[in-house]
C-alpha cells in the first residue's frame, strides 16, 4: 500500500504560482479574435453560442448573451494560416487555410478533433462539406470540367473516386461559390446551381439574373443557400431559383415559417453611431428600426454575417461586421446587446499620457497662473478655492466642481492610454482597469509604411500639466485616395476633435514629421512637417524652430540616408548623405523622453569608464538578397558613420533596440538555425570629451570604444522587444522580450552586458554593477515572465513608459490580446510594499517612544541622588 502511495505522489504534477496574491491587482488581459470573415450562430437552447473565424487567423467560440470568449485557437501567422473555408455542423467546427491544412475542431471547447493535409492547389478550389464528408471541387475552365474530391471528415481517406461533371459553360470569367450544399457559378447574366453531394447525383438548375458582374455569398439559415449579384438576391429554396430585388448592400436571407415566402434582412449605416435594420418579406417591408450605438463606426461597409430568427412575426437577432472591425450582436427590433471592439487587434500606435489633476488643484493652478487680475480678485479667488477645498474635505457636493474618476493620483500610476488602429479607430482606455472611455472614427484614411512597418504618427502637443489650457494631441494620417496628409487635433481626455471629423486636410503628401522641442506662449509644442517637395511647413505655423535644428530622411527601399540643416527662412540645405546600398529593415533612435542618471560605470580600480552618449546617434539596419545583416551607427547631425557591424547567413525578423549608450539587436541565424542577440555597448574611455554637453560637431570627437557580444536565446521565434523607462533613469534597464510562445520575458541587462568575461575575478566582483561570467545561453526563468500564466497571442509591440515613482515602468503590450502591467526592474525601492506591517512598526515605534521617555526620567532621577551624595 505504501509503494502505490509513494508512486501516486511522484505523479502529482507540481505547479508554480508567481505572487499569486497579486495576480490581476497591477495587470490585467483582454483577448479578441481581430475583424470577422466568417461566423454561425447556433440558437439552441442548451448551446447559445456564436461561431466565428477571422481575419486574424483565429476560430472561436463567443457566448450568444455576453459576447464573451470561451474559447480560441489560433492558427499560423501571415497569408499561409489565412481561414478560406468555414463550416459549423451539429459536432464539428470545419476550417481550411490557405496552406491546405484541414482542421476539425471540437465546438465545445475548441480542441483539434482531425487534421490533414489538402493534396490540392486550393486556388482554384470551392469546398463543401455535407453529412460526415468533406468535398473539395475543382472548377477546371481548361477541360471544361467539375471534378468534386470526396474525403471522409473524420479522418481525411478519400472516400470515393473523383467524380467529373461536365460543364461546356465553364470559362476563365466564371466565377464559383459554395454555399451550405451548392455550388453556384455566374456565367454571362445566368447563375447555375449544382449540387455535387446530393445522393451521387448531380443536377443543374439554370436561371437567368439581371447584368451584374459579381457573385457573393449571403449570410442565410441552414438549408437556405442564397448569392448576390448586384442588387439581385438570388435565393435556391427546395432546388428552386428565386430572385429579389433589394436596394441594400448588407443582406441577410432566411425562411419564414411559410417555406414559400423569403426573409431578407437589410441593414444600412445612418451615421457614425446609428444603423437602420429592415425586414422584408417577399420584398415587401414589414418592419424598421433605427439602432443608436454607443461607439463610432465606419459608415461605408457594414456586413450581416449572420442571423437566426424566430416567430411568425419574425424576431431576430444578427451578428454585424463593419469596415473598422466592430463586431455588433443586434436585435431587429432596435435593441444592441453587445458589441465588441475588434480594431484593438490593429493598434499601430499607442501613448501614455497624464490625467487632469482634480477640480481643487486645477481652481489652485487658475489662482496662480493669471497675473493679469487685481488685488481684489486674486483674493475673492483665494477665498472661493479655500470654500470649495473645506465642501471636499466635508464631502459637500458642489456643482462647480464635482469630483471625477479620470484625476491624476499622487504617485502618477493612474494614466490614459491612448490607441491608433490601423483603421482608423482611435481609443482611450484606462490603464488601471482596460476600460474604454471614449472611441473615435476617423474615415477615409490610411496610415504610413516604413520598412514594412505602418504607423501613424502622434504627437503629445500639451499635456494635462498646463492648466488652465487643455491637454491637445494631433494624429497624422493620409487621405485614402490622394494620399496627402491629415491631421487630426483633438482633447484626449474627451475626444473631442478640434477641425472636425474631417480633420485639417494639409494639401501635401508628407515625407517627414517631427515634434518640436520648443513651446509657444500657450505651452503648445509645434510639428514640423516637410513635404515631397522639401517644404517645410508648421503646425501651428507660429511654432518656433530652435536654432540650429538638423533632420534626416530615410529611403528604405534604396538604402539611403540624408541629413539636411533647416536654415531661418525653413528652407532646406543638405548636409550630408549616407547610401548604404542595402535596403533599410529597420531604423532604432533614442526615446525622446529617456534620461540618463549616470555619466560612467564604476571599474574594479575605482576608475570610471564613460559612456559614449551621444543624443544624435541612431542605428540603421540593412539586409541584403544574400543575408547579410549590417547594423550602421550613424550621428545624424554630422552624418559622421560611427561603426558598421555585419552579420553574415542571417534571417529575419529583426528587432532592435537602442537606448542610453547600448544597442540590443534579434536576428535568425540560418547558418546554426536560431535565435540570437547581439549587445553593443559604447564607452568614451576613462577620461570624458566634454563633461558638460555634447556637441557633434566638435572637432575634438573620437570613436567610441565598442563592446561587443553575442547570446544564444532558446526560443523558435521573437515576436518584439522593448527597453524598461523610469522618470530619472536612476532604476536598472531591462528587456521585455515577447516570445512566440505567448509569453513576456523581462531580461536584466547583466545578463545581456557585453563586458561579461570568460572569467570573472575578484577584483571585477567589486564593481558597482554585477558582473556575470559569459555564457553563450540566456536563462529564461519562469519567475521573469511578467504575465505569468497568461498566454498572449499574435503580440505585434510592447510600449513602456515612465511612471511618478522611479522604481515603476508602465508596459502595454497588443496584438491579437491586449496587455498591461508594472515592473519595478530594481524592486519597489521608493514605496512600501502592500504587505507592510503598519501594526507592528506603530507598536514598535510607540515602545521606543515610552521607553525613551521613562529612561530620560530614570536618567534625571539618577543624576539628581549623584548630585546630593
Amino acid at each position: 500500500m505504501l509503494k502505490y502511495l509513494l508512486l501516486a505522489v511522484l505523479c502529482i504534477a507540481q505547479t508554480h504560482s508567481l505572487y499569486e496574491d497579486q495576480v490581476g491587482k497591477f495587470d490585467w488581459k483582454q483577448s479578441y479574435v481581430g475583424k470577422l470573415k466568417f461566423s454561425h450562430i447556433d440558437s439552441r437552447a442548451n448551446i447559445k453560442r456564436i461561431y466565428v473565424a477571422s481575419e486574424d487567423n483565429a476560430v472561436a467560440s463567443l457566448s450568444l448573451g455576453s459576447g464573451t470568449l470561451l474559447w480560441r485557437q489560433v492558427l499560423e501567422k501571415g497569408p499561409q494560416g489565412a481561414i478560406v473555408y468555414f463550416h459549423y455542423g451539429a459536432n464539428s467546427l470545419v476550417t481550411v487555410s490557405f496552406n491546405g491544412l484541414i482542421r476539425v475542431w471540437n465546438p465545445n471547447d475548441g480542441s483539434l478533433l482531425a487534421g490533414w493535409t489538402l493534396p490540392l492547389n486550393i486556388r482554384h478550389v470551392k469546398f463543401m462539406v455535407d453529412g460526415g464528408n468533406f468535398y473539395a471541387i475543382e472548377v477546371s475552365s481548361a477541360i471544361k470540367t467539375v471534378l468534386v474530391h470526396t474525403y471522409k471528415l473524420a479522418s481525411g481517406s478519400l472516400n470515393d473516386v473523383v467524380k467529373k461533371i461536365p460543364a461546356t459553360w465553364l470559362t476563365e470569367s466564371t466565377y464559383c461559390e459554395t454555399n451550405q450544399n451548392v455550388l453556384a457559378c455566374l456565367v454571362q447574366g445566368s447563375v447555375k446551381i449544382l449540387f455535387p453531394s446530393s445522393g451521387g447525383q448531380t443536377q443543374i438548375l439554370e436561371q437567368s439574373v439581371p447584368s451584374a458582374t459579381f457573385l457573393t455569398p449571403v449570410s442565410s439559415a441552414i438549408g437556405l443557400p442564397s448569392f448576390k449579384a448586384g442588387n439581385v438576391v438570388i435565393t435556391v429554396n427546395n432546388k428552386n431559383i428565386e430572385t429579389s430585388q433589394i436596394e441594400c448592400n448588407s443582406v441577410h436571407v432566411d425562411k419564414t415559417e411559410d417555406t414559400n415566402k423569403v426573409l431578407a434582412i437589410c441593414v444600412r449605416p445612418l451615421s457614425k453611431s446609428n444603423i437602420e435594420v429592415d425586414i422584408f418579406i417577399s420584398q415587401q417591408k414589414i418592419s424598421s428600426n433605427n439602432l443608436q450605438l454607443k461607439t463610432q463606426i465606419a459608415q461605408s461597409d457594414i456586413n450581416v454575417q449572420s442571423c437566426f430568427c424566430k416567430g411568425s412575426s419574425p424576431s431576430c437577432f444578427c451578428i454585424l461586421s463593419s469596415q473598422d472591425h466592430t463586431t455588433l450582436f443586434i436585435s431587429t427590433q432596435g435593441k444592441v446587446v453587445w458589441i465588441r471592439e475588434e480594431a484593438l487587434t490593429s493598434i499601430i500606435s499607442a501613448e501614455f499620457l497624464d490625467l487632469p489633476v482634480s477640480d481643487v488643484d486645477a481652481a489652485i493652478e487658475k489662482e496662480f497662473d493669471n497675473q493679469e487680475c487685481g488685488y481684489f480678485e486674486m483674493f475673492t479667488r483665494r477665498l472661493m478655492s479655500q470654500f470649495y477645498q473645506i465642501q471636499t474635505l466635508l464631502s459637500i457636493e458642489s456643482p462647480a466642481f464635482k469630483s471625477s474618476a479620470l484625476v491624476r493620483d499622487k504617485f502618477g500610476l493612474h494614466k490614459l492610454i491612448l490607441s491608433v488602429t490601423s483603421v482608423g479607430k482611435v481609443f482611450a482606455m484606462d490603464n488601471l482597469s482596460g476600460k474604454i472611455l471614449w472611441t473615435l472614427y476617423l474615415a477615409n484614411v490610411t496610415p504610413y509604411s516604413v520598412t514594412g512597418k505602418q504607423f501613424a504618427p502622434v504627437f503629445v502637443q500639451r499635456s494635462t500639466r498646463y492648466v488652465p489650457y487643455p491637454a491637445q494631441v494631433s494624429i497624422l494620417f493620409k487621405q485614402s485616395t490622394s494620399k496627402e496628409g491629415v491631421l487630426f487635433t483633438l482633447d484626449p481626455i474627451t475626444g473631442q476633435l478640434i477641425h472636425g471629423d474631417q480633420g485639417q486636410k494639409l494639401g501635401y503628401q508628407v515625407e517627414l514629421s517631427t515634434l518640436l522641442p520648443g513651446v509657444n506662449k500657450n505651452h503648445l509644442r509645434g510639428i514640423l512637417l516637410l513635404d515631397s517637395n522639401n517644404q517645410i511647413h508648421l503646425e501651428p505655423p507660429s511654432s518656433p524652430v530652435p536654432k540650429p535644428y538638423f533632420i534626416y530622411k530615410v529611403h528604405p527601399q534604396f538604402g539611403v540616408l540624408t541629413g539636411y540643416f533647416v536654415q531661418e527662412d525653413l528652407k532646406l540645405q543638405k548636409v550630408w548623405e549616407l547610401n548604404f546600398g542595402q535596403p533599410v529593415v529597420h531604423v532604432a533612435s533614442k526615446n525622446p523622453v529617456e534620461k540618463v542618471h549616470s555619466q560612467g560605470r564604476v571599474l574594479y580600480d575605482r576608475s570610471v569608464l564613460y559612456k559614449y552618449l551621444n543624443p544624435n546617434l541612431i542605428a540603421v539596419a540593412t539586409h541584403t538578397p544574400d543575408n547579410v545583416f549590417s547594423i550602421h551607427l550613424v550621428d545624424v547631425v554630422s552624418g559622421n558613420l560611427v561603426e558598421s557591424i555585419i552579420h553574415k547567413r542571417t534571417m529575419g525578423p529583426f528587432h532592435m533596440v537602442h537606448s542610453e549608450n547600448w544597442l540590443v539587436y534579434v536576428y535568425f541565424n540560418e547558418k546554426t538555425r536560431r535565435n540570437e542577440v547581439s549587445t553593443v555597448e559604447m564607452f568614451e574611455g576613462k577620461t570624458q570629451s566634454n563633461s558638460t554637453a555634447f556637441s557633434s560637431l566638435s572637432k575634438s570627437l573620437f570613436k567610441p570604444i565598442l563592446d561587443k557580444q553575442s547570446y544564444i536565446l532558446p526560443v523558435s521565434q521573437v515576436d518584439a522587444i522593448k527597453e524598461t523607462i523610469t522618470e530619472k533613469g536612476i532604476t536598472s534597464k531591462h528587456i521585455l522580450i515577447a516570445l512566440g510562445t505567448g509569453s513576456i520575458l523581462e531580461m536584466p541587462w547583466m545578463f545581456l552586458d557585453p563586458r561579461r568575461p570568460a572569467q570573472v575575478t575578484p577584483d571585477m566582483r567589486e564593481e558597482g554593477q554585477v558582473v556575470l561570467e559569459y555564457t553563450p545561453e540566456l536563462p529564461i526563468l519562469s519567475e521573469a515572465i511578467i504575465n505569468y500564466n497568461q498566454t498572449l497571442y499574435g503580440i505585434k509591440n510592447i510600449h513602456t513608459a515612465p511612471s511618478g515613482l522611479e522604481s515603476t515602468c508602465f508596459v502595454f503590450a497588443h496584438g491579437l490580446d491586449l496587455f498591461y502591467t508594472r515592473v519595478a526592474p530594481s524592486k519597489t525601492f521608493d514605496i512600501l510594499k502592500e504587505d507592510f506591517d503598519y501594526a507592528l512598526i506603530c507598536l514598535v515605534l510607540g515602545a521606543l517612544i515610552v521607553g525613551t521617555v521613562v529612561s530620560k526620567k530614570l536618567a534625571s532621577r539618577k543624576t539628581l541622588k549623584q548630585a546630593w551624595k
